[in-house]
């Protein structure tokens, strides 16, 4: 899928699906493996660097219980494409290490909620009706957004704080609002409309949208497409993060934080997050917004590194151990990559990178493209 772009997943995004689905399995006393599935063969379209990224991604999330690994080109002589098996032997060595990281940890981040029986009762609008089929909606967009920005998520409890985007938001359970959420329009509209104030007064006509402002960091960027936002007149009380611009140099609010009378928390955007262009999930800006959002909350994410384009993210933590993995799913290398931590950290160790704490912050050695890096800290 990912060499694909199949159903507009990148790596980042299958890593999250198979996460997801196996939550949804996980009391089923069934045993679960990943399909590492690298059609088309041979390498010339898909990389063995993606399948030994998905494996040790997962492996070190522990949602399965293994993975079966296409290695072959089995339209051709075994001896054709060897490239998948050179790429797992010389993983293979790490997973031990992997599972001394990993293993015995929880993982950490923002809760995703994504209901898999939503088309049950699913309103699409008018304006895609014919343009997609229902499998493009089989994967959750907020997960796809946290991927984006790496932020870690999770798929059990109630994780930092929540998210949901669309129609997830029908079957939040009660707890979700205990420690904030994350909302697109269309999920802000649909707990509206169940009496939940998120901080929208008025709902006006969709505007296409070029630019977004940043005011308190005087920023001015161009998005990188054409994108659709809805008008939203806003309750007084509402913090506007970033406002959208049109051709016309019209402003509307995009981004913005709101604390009802019921003490709920809410960071909302304007946009669909299902029915829309995700390029509205891409842009360091965004990363930036939803820290800013947990930073105000009772907890706060559990390790951060911005700045850096499918940099995906895992979390694990037991106690004052945490397990961080980062897993380079981009064409650049990553650059010196500053991990930073609630609390001053010591490092116990590393994987495929060389790691110094800096106070609160570890800085790792460079991730070259489709590579990884992992560290275990100890928090102070």
């Amino acid at each position: 899928w990912a060499a694909m772009r199949a159903w507009g997943n990148r790596l980042g995004d299958v890593i999250e699906i198979e996460r997801a689905e196996s939550a949804r399995r996980k009391d089923n006393e069934i045993e679960i493996f990943s399909e590492g599935d690298t059609y088309p063969r041979p390498r010339f379209a898909t990389p063995a660097s993606y399948l030994e990224c998905f494996d040790t991604a997962l492996r070190a999330a522990g949602c399965t219980d293994g993975i079966l690994k296409y290695m072959m080109d089995y339209s051709a002589n075994a001896d054709y494409e060897t490239g998948y098996y050179t790429a797992a032997m010389r993983n293979k060595a790490v997973y031990p290490e992997i599972d001394r990281m990993f293993a015995e940890k929880k993982c950490a981040g923002i809760r995703v909620y994504d209901n898999p029986s939503k088309y049950v009762s699913i309103d699409i609008p008018d304006r895609m009706t014919g343009n997609m089929g229902v499998q493009d909606l089989a994967f959750p967009a907020a997960a796809r957004f946290l991927t984006a920005n790496s932020i870690p998520s999770v798929y059990e409890g109630s994780g930092v704080c929540g998210i949901a985007f669309g129609e997830d938001a029908k079957t939040l359970p009660p707890d979700a609002f205990k420690k904030g959420l994350i909302l697109d329009i269309s999920a802000a509209c649909i707990l509206q409309e169940k009496g939940i104030d998120v901080g929208v007064q008025a709902i006006g006509e969709p505007a296409t949208v070029k630019y977004e402002i940043l005011p308190s960091e005087n920023d001015h960027i161009r998005l990188l497409s054409e994108q659709q936002a809805l008008r939203l007149t806003l309750s007084p009380d509402a913090q506007v993060l970033s406002v959208a611009e049109t051709e016309e140099k019209e402003q509307i609010p995009l981004a913005y934080t709101y604390i009802n009378a019921a003490g709920q928390r809410f960071l909302v955007y304007a946009f669909d997050g299902y029915f829309n262009d995700q390029n509205w999930f891409r842009g360091y800006q965004r990363a930036s917004q939803i820290r800013q959002f947990t930073e105000s909350l009772e907890e706060c994410l559990p390790a951060v590194c911005p700045g850096h384009p499918e940099l995906y993210m895992l979390v694990k933590t037991k106690g004052d151990r945490i397990a961080v993995g980062l897993w380079n799913l981009f064409a650049d290398p990553v650059f010196s990559p500053e991990v930073t931590f609630p609390r001053p950290v010591k490092i116990l160790s590393s994987v495929r990178c060389s790691a110094s704490a800096r106070g609160n912050m570890a800085v790792l050695s460079d991730i070259p493209a489709f590579d990884f890096a992992l560290i275990e800290a100890e928090m102070q």
